[in-house]
Formats: structure tokens, C-alpha cells, sequence
């Protein structure tokens, strides 16, 4: 089995890439949008498909980066990755919590309730990685989107990270690491309920992907 993980900004992605590391060593892929990026693509100083990031990975504590991973095509869907006996994964982290810590770690760059590309990041980012296409990211989500989102879910196996539970059974049993892992570190935010509310209305497709995996 060759892991492929849709990764979605702020949710986990450093420490599953070190999970998978224990058991896969460099036979594992990651697929990523850089929102960091977003702000030299809008200044013209990168093209857009440079926000996207397809990797094949192995140590991430391994600093030479031309060791650790070869990187694949920007602009091709993952689903049309040639990679035999491949699985696709994710996380889902409960929206708010995902938005505050993308913040938290871009502070001096946007304010969190009013930066519109981190919206709904979750939907956009797994549409993006299924179809190739970074303007996915770039469009606003429609129902018919959303509904095609599911359905290309329907084999991937989905870890959640709730605010005060996470339900990574299918993640485990799936990929049957050395040790379990374990989302119970990833606290979550004491938000003003003005200001999470807020967060929640501006992030509604995610809120709706996550309440649909959630248990």
C-alpha cells in the first residue's frame, strides 16, 4: 500500500508526515496548497501553480530537501498519480480550530476573519488535489462542487480532529502504524462567541464537510 496524503493546511501535516515516516520511509506522497504563498502569487512574483505542492516524502527531519523528497508535476490531479496500490488520506480538522491556527502562525500577515482565501480552505484544498486544478481553490464552492467533493471521498480514508475529541480509528486500523497515532494534543481555540461565529458563517462548506464525517 503506497499512502497518499491530501493535506490540508493546519491540520496536522508535519506530524503525520512523521508518522508516516516510521513505517514508510520514502514511499509515501503529500499533496499540499501553500497559502503562504498566496500573497506573492497576488503580487505577480509566482505563477498560481506554484500554491500547489505534490511531493513524494521521505524523513522530514532530514534537512537536505533534495534527499528528502522528489517532487511531483503541480498541475496533475492525484487521482491520476502512477503509483500502484495507492490510499488516499486526510484530516479534518474542526473548521474554526483549523482557521485560528493558520493564523496564529501568519499573524502579522491578514486578519483571521477577514482574509477570504482562508475560507473554506478544506473544500477548496481537497478539490484542487483531486482535480489538478488550482483555480479550484481560487473559485467560490457551489452545491454542485460540494456534492462532487463527496463523492470523490468515498474511498479515502478520513481522520478527524474535533475540539475535544478526534476520531482516527480508520487512519490506524488502515495504515497500522508503529505506534497509534493520536490527535489529542491538538487543543482548541477560546474564541469571543462573536468572533467564532463569525468564523463558522465565513467557513460554511468546511463546517458542512466536517459535521458529514463526523461520527
Amino acid at each position: 500500500m503506497v499512502p497518499v496524503f491530501l493535506h490540508i493546511n493546519s491540520s496536522a501535516g508535519k506530524y503525520m508526515r512523521k508518522k508516516f515516516c516510521e513505517k514508510y520511509d520514502n514511499i509515501f506522497y503529500v499533496h499540499h496548497i501553500n497559502p503562504n504563498l498566496f500573497s506573492l502569487y497576488e503580487r505577480g512574483a509566482v505563477p498560481k501553480d506554484k500554491i500547489i505542492r505534490f511531493w513524494r516524502f521521505r524523513d522530514v527531519n532530514i534537512m537536505d530537501k533534495g534527499d528528502t523528497i522528489y517532487k511531483i508535476d503541480n498541475t496533475i490531479s492525484v487521482l491520476d498519480l502512477d503509483v500502484k496500490d495507492k490510499k488516499y488520506f486526510t484530516t479534518l480538522r474542526y473548521p474554526v480550530d483549523r482557521y485560528m491556527s493558520e493564523y496564529n502562525s501568519n499573524a502579522d500577515k491578514y486578519h483571521p476573519i477577514g482574509y477570504g482565501l482562508s475560507n473554506d480552505i478544506m473544500v477548496k484544498s481537497l478539490l484542487a488535489a483531486f482535480s489538478g486544478d488550482v483555480d479550484d481553490y481560487l473559485r467560490d464552492v457551489t452545491l454542485e462542487k460540494y456534492e462532487r467533493l463527496l463523492e470523490l471521498l468515498d474511498d479515502t480514508i478520513i481522520g478527524l480532529m474535533g475540539r475535544n475529541e478526534s476520531y482516527d480509528e480508520g487512519l490506524n486500523n488502515t495504515f497500522e502504524f508503529e505506534t497509534p497515532l493520536s490527535f489529542s494534543d491538538y487543543n482548541g481555540y477560546e474564541l469571543k462567541p462573536e468572533v467564532e461565529q463569525k468564523i463558522i458563517d465565513n467557513n460554511e462548506w468546511d463546517m458542512k464537510l466536517y459535521e458529514h464525517f463526523k461520527p
